[in-house]
């Protein structure tokens, strides 16, 4: 476990399940650092048995490369002096990578940025520590705009599934404000809050490194959270 603290809450980040490839993060958050916790959907935690959400990270894969398994265990430190967050844990590949057979023995150390993602649509102010998908990379934050983000993405919904990596689906955004694809409707985009909406989805926008394309090149990647559906997405512009 690791406990910070930001803007009055104590956050407990948890790793769940076999260290091998189910392992999986939660955070759960408290006023006083004895407790109780709650998660997002304001469970009791600490009364409780069982998960609680959101996801922070979970197996899972993009299209092209063998994705990430085991990430949690974690520690979570705060960039001094500024309101960057980091989430630094253990990752491994899945089995048989490459023929290598012990492939998913080795942990290698991943450090990831970390947004503060509403609960969902409705309560912009109330967030919640979601690391970013792809590896952190110190990539130069200049601005992201709105025609930036038109194109091809492949979107993840980061859900519980035992053992299994969550897989990605393509979606599209269109210069017309739509989005079509695994979501469809509207989508819009604040260049100040770097919040990006997708029909009912809100998530945030960063920039970082496509550690997939060969060769490596710089995207834009997403995470958010819907406490409605104990959900986390992942995303990144291909």
């Amino acid at each position: 476990p690791e406990i910070i603290y930001k803007d009055g809450y104590y956050y407990l980040f948890m790793a769940y399940d076999g260290l091998d490839v189910p392992y999986n993060t939660r955070v759960v958050r408290s006023e006083n650092i004895e407790g109780p916790y709650y998660d997002i959907t304001s469970r009791n935690f600490t009364n409780g048995r069982g998960d609680c959400y959101p996801i922070v990270t979970h197996p899972y894969r993009f299209s092209q490369g063998y994705g990430w398994v085991g990430i949690s265990h974690c520690g979570v430190f705060q960039k001094e002096g500024t309101d960057e967050w980091f989430y630094c844990s253990q990752g491994r590949l899945p089995a048989n990578v490459g023929g290598n057979r012990f492939s998913n023995a080795i942990m290698m150390g991943h450090v990831r940025r970390i947004v503060w993602c509403p609960a969902s649509a409705s309560e912009p102010d109330n967030l919640w520590p979601i690391a970013l998908p792809e590896r952190y990379a110190a990539v130069p934050d200049s601005k992201i705009t709105s025609k930036d983000l038109i194109g091809t993405w492949e979107h993840i919904n980061l859900v519980y599934d035992y053992a299994q990596q969550n897989l990605s689906q393509d979606i599209v955004l269109k210069a017309d404000g739509t989005v079509t694809g695994a979501i469809t409707g509207k989508w819009s985009y604040d260049e100040t809050t770097k919040r990006l909406t997708l029909g009912n989805v809100v998530v945030c926008v960063e920039r970082e490194l496509d550690w997939e394309a060969n060769p490596r090149r710089q995207t834009i990647v997403y995470a958010g959270v819907d406490k409605n559906n104990m959900v986390t997405y992942w995303g990144k512009k291909i």
